[in-house]
């Protein structure tokens, strides 16, 4: 069925509102993005030196006498879903919680219990459809730029469950900011702090190292890797104040890549929107403008021939 032209100029007015919408979400976006980069890559060399510093002592102490540190037979494993409160940020969402789904799926094959704890609104709702059962807490995501203080009570419960041997690990999933363009959905464990063999691909490990690099990152974790460490008093007392609080580091690190992902994404689909929106203008327009200039065609054609008609 043929479209009217005021059919056209409506549709082309609502797509012009949408766009202005899209545009402003944008700007606020990108504003959001700034601020929520620069708080993460600010953090992320002292976050992965501290994470280095753990992995060299745990070579050099009795595992068994730190709880956080040693292994235990795996019976039940706690999993944070990091996810944001609102849609309109791209595949932001669902590609963490299709990570999220898999592993779940696959503990579930092995026999081994989990319980899912979420950050964020979009999680919520996915395990509440689908593993509704296995909810055991949910916080709200951070729609700013995450503060130390905010992931304390998260932490706090995390740490708590897992030295009262509730859970025998602990694994957040969430989304590492590599630029506004790319945003890995990433699995890391961080309790017990895990064998430097089982880093992620992000944390080079100190064997592949060498001194000669021009990286500062991992020059400077070479040296920690070659270096000796004194304690005082003694490294249980040491130890016992330092590895809940690199942890805690951990996490608020891994909240403050997923609030930089998170205004990538939704600043790039909200930019993505407003170039579609702009295309469509100009494609209604282009329709519109032919239908007028057909409509007019005819007026005339058909004046002229009824002037004909009466001149004879």
């Amino acid at each position: 069925m043929a479209i009217s032209l005021k059919d056209l100029r409506k549709k082309i007015k609502s797509i012009q509102g949408i766009k202005k919408l899209t545009q402003a979400m944008q700007m606020i976006a990108a504003s959001k993005m700034q601020k929520a980069i620069r708080a993460a890559k600010t953090s992320r060399n002292y976050s992965n030196l501290a994470w280095e510093i753990i992995q060299n002592i745990r070579r050099r102490v009795d595992l068994s006498t730190h709880d956080l540190l040693s292994e235990r037979k795996t019976n039940k494993i706690a999993v944070v879903l990091s996810t944001s409160n609102r849609g309109m940020c791209g595949a932001f969402n669902s590609q963490i919680i299709k990570k999220t789904f898999n592993f779940v799926k696959e503990t579930k094959d092995k026999n081994i219990d989990i319980e899912l704890i979420t950050v964020g609104n979009k999680g919520k709702s996915f395990v509440v459809r689908y593993f509704k059962e296995i909810l055991a807490a949910d916080f709200p995501s951070f729609d700013k730029v995450t503060e130390f203080v905010d992931i304390l009570s998260l932490a706090n419960l995390l740490l708590n469950d897992y030295q009262a041997k509730k859970y025998d690990q602990v694994h957040l999933f969430y989304n590492h900011f590599i630029s506004t363009l790319k945003q890995e959905p990433t699995q890391k464990q961080i309790l017990p702090i895990p064998n430097i063999e089982t880093l992620d691909d992000r944390h080079q490990t100190i064997e592949n190292l060498k001194p000669e690099s021009d990286n500062k990152l991992s020059s400077n974790a070479y040296r920690l890797s070659t270096t000796e460490y004194k304690f005082e008093p003694d490294a249980d007392t040491i130890l016992d104040v330092l590895l809940p609080q690199v942890i805690k580091t951990q996490i608020h690190q891994i909240f403050l890549e997923s609030n930089a992902s998170e205004q990538s994404a939704r600043m790039m689909a909200m930019k993505n929107a407003t170039d579609n929106a702009s295309d469509l203008i100009d494609d209604l327009t282009l329709t519109y403008n032919g239908l007028r200039q057909a409509a007019i065609t005819r007026e005339i054609t058909e004046i002229s021939a009824g002037a004909e008609a009466l001149r004879s």
